[in-house]
Formats: C-alpha cells, structure tokens, sequence
C-alpha cells in the first residue's frame, strides 16, 4: 500500500517513500497531496515540484532536490504557493520578481561605486607593499591626472566596454 490517509487529504507520502524512491528507466511522479509531486528522472535525481492553474495556463513550480528540501518543507512551500494562488498571485511569477528585484539591488550598488571610489580602495590595499615614496607619486598622479577626468564616471562592471577600450578613446591626443 502506498502512502497514507489522512482525514480527507487523501493518499500523502511518507518520508520513507521518499527516500526509497529509486530511478527507473524512464522519470516518474509520486503524488502527495494539494498539487505536490516527487519527481524522480532516470538518473536518480529527486525534486520537488507543484503543478498548478492560474488565469486558466498549467504551470510548473520546482521547490527543490530531495534531500535538500525535505517532505515537510516541500508541503510548506506548496501551502504558500497556494496561498499566493487564491489572493490572485502567480507563485512563479512572485519567485521571479523577488530575483528580478535582487539583480536590480545589485546593479544599483555598482551603479554607487565610481571610479575614483574603486580607485581609492585599490590604493589602499596596495600602499602598504610599496615604498612610501612610491606610494605618494601614486596617488599624486591619480588625484592630479586621473581623478579629475575619471572621478564621477561610473565604475567599469557597470558598462559593457572593458577599461582598455575607455581608456583609449580618452587618451589625450597631444602628449
């Protein structure tokens, strides 16, 4: 017999299951309850996953390999999804906002970092391995030569040309 009864939720799986859940020659589901499955491929890997509706379109939910996420997480992150489901929310949709807003944190932040910042902190790290004579001709230079030109332009990971390519075009021409 597979599974259990639990007061009209029907047939849910057992940890047990879950675990003795081997691979065979093609993928295969093991059903619990409220849309949520086991995935077992033919390799032996195991994943949680949730098939829903929403605005009448099936769609897929991977919560996460087996024995990662376990049996009971995988129920609770199925109870959220749900929860999302009936207050009119796309579940897939909420997971790729929440990445969507992280990546925009992240290019704001490097928006923040300029050039002079980055070069600053460079300086720093290096300063201590050099002569103090020679650490004062660099900074000299890049507070008399660089900064000024350089200073407020965005630090380089936040365009897509690499620093050799800037740096030529703004080479003065009459050195």
């Amino acid at each position: 017999m597979r599974g259990i009864e639990i007061g009209g939720r029907g047939i849910v799986l057992t940890d047990r299951e879950v675990k003795n859940a081997a691979p065979r020659d093609k993928a295969y589901k093991l059903a619990d309850s409220g849309g949520l499955f086991l995935h077992v491929a033919k390799t032996g890997t195991k994943t949680w996953r949730m098939k829903f509706r929403f605005q009448g379109v099936e769609q897929l939910l991977t919560f996460g390999p087996y024995p990662e996420v376990k049996l009971s997480e995988a129920r609770d992150k199925r109870d959220d999804a749900r929860r999302q489901i009936r207050e009119h929310i796309n579940p897939a949709g909420a997971r790729r906002r929440a990445q969507e807003a992280k990546e925009q944190e992240k290019a704001e932040l490097a928006k923040l970092i300029n050039f002079e910042t980055a070069a600053r902190d460079w300086f720093a790290l290096q300063a201590p391995r050099w002569a103090p004579v020679h650490a004062n001709d660099v900074i000299t230079s890049l507070e008399r030569d660089v900064f000024p030109r350089w200073a407020q332009s965005l630090w380089f990971p936040s365009t897509r040309q690499p620093c050799s390519r800037r740096c030529a075009r703004s080479k003065p021409a009459d050195r």
